[in-house]
């Protein structure tokens, strides 16, 4: 079933989601990286940590609103530290930045609680012995997550990578992650289409493979 609930993902996003604005955020979210590490360059050795990891929330929100904003896609104003929000039809949009050995700091926050809640009935997806096997939700929370070293001396200047993640209602789990370099590639990919062409004999042929005619 995990196959096939990470299919059902991944088609809610390439149907919703353009191929451009991942383009987008992608490339926004690595010059955030690039912008915080360069404003917190020459602070005090004391303050770096501190200062970067507020500048890479800084720099990230404005580049993220402003992916949006190229795409057309609502969202709340850039204000103070609080987390953007975009809805592209079924698809709620958010971001956070995080070392790559611990997500769960994601959980921090209660707006994406808040969001991530949007998901319980992706996770049942991977659970249908339990709850059965539920239908296609309304909405589902989508992240957009920038992935640093987690040292300042281990590449402090830009994420290790962007990935596009759907996570559970904790925030604690990955039910479908892949660097958004990757995911792009899925739209070159054909769609499968199933064969239901039958090969059906004429009638008129004989079982001698002699036609009667």
């Amino acid at each position: 079933m995990g196959l096939q609930a990470e299919e059902t993902i991944v088609d809610k996003l390439l149907t919703h989601l353009p191929h451009d604005l991942c383009h987008s955020i992608d490339d926004g979210l690595i010059v955030a990286g690039e912008r915080a590490y360069r404003d917190s360059a020459h602070r005090h050795e004391g303050h770096i940590s501190s200062f970067l990891g507020q500048a890479r929330h800084f720099h990230s929100n404005e580049q993220f609103a402003f992916a949006l904003d190229m795409a057309g896609i609502e969202h709340n104003p850039v204000r103070g530290n609080d987390i953007i929000i975009g809805q592209l039809g079924p698809l709620l949009l958010g971001r956070f930045a995080t070392s790559s050995k611990t997500w769960n700091n994601a959980k921090r926050s209660k707006r994406r609680l808040d969001l991530a809640s949007h998901n319980q009935w992706v996770e049942r997806l991977f659970q249908p012995d339990m709850f059965g096997i539920p239908s296609t939700g309304p909405t589902m929370a989508v992240f957009f997550v920038s992935v640093f070293s987690g040292s300042v001396r281990v590449q402090p200047e830009r994420p290790l990578s962007v990935e596009i993640s759907v996570m559970n209602t904790m925030l604690s789990e990955r039910l479908f992650s892949e660097p958004l370099t990757s995911f792009v590639t899925r739209y070159a990919q054909p769609a499968e289409q199933r064969d239901i062409a039958q090969v059906r004999l004429k009638q008129a042929v004989m079982k001698d493979g002699k036609s009667s005619s």
